[in-house]
């Protein structure tokens, strides 16, 4: 996370910060750290305090940080998110993503996506995904300038 928080603060303006799973978590650090002027989240890796505990989570994911390298203060997080959550995902449930969604839910938009898992960027049918994601980024961008 501080390696793209030093390379976003060379950058002319915040970015609009898209990440996949544990790229969603470190976009979800860097929008709690106000480096970002919008979140898209795909399948997103949960931030500490979100409960994962699912077999099908444990059984990908190691659970001890111990550290706190997870923890985003969710009151620190004002620009628009949009979290995208595949309905057969076994690695981030929808269940899981819904939460994320919910601790963002003064900003967030949360778009569950039928037949679709984990791996929504290149899964058949990621093109419906591109452009629901294309379309809000479009639409929030108007409020952005």
């Amino acid at each position: 996370a501080q390696d793209l928080e030093d390379y976003i603060h060379n950058l002319d303006q915040k970015p609009l910060l898209m990440g996949h799973s544990m790229g969603g978590l470190l976009a979800q650090i860097l929008g709690a750290r106000g480096l970002a002027r919008g979140l898209v989240l795909l399948t997103p890796a949960s931030p500490s305090g979100i409960n994962a505990l699912k077999y099908s989570v444990i059984k990908s994911f190691w659970l001890l940080d111990f550290k706190g390298g997870s923890k985003v203060d969710q009151t620190h997080v004002t620009c628009p998110v949009l979290v995208i959550a595949g309905a057969e995902d076994r690695i981030t449930p929808a269940s899981v993503v819904r939460k994320v969604a919910a601790k963002y839910k003064a900003v967030s938009t949360y778009k569950e996506f039928e037949n679709h898992a984990h791996w929504v960027v290149a899964e058949p049918g990621w093109e419906e995904i591109a452009e629901f994601a294309a379309d809000w980024i479009n639409k929030i961008s108007l409020f952005l300038i």
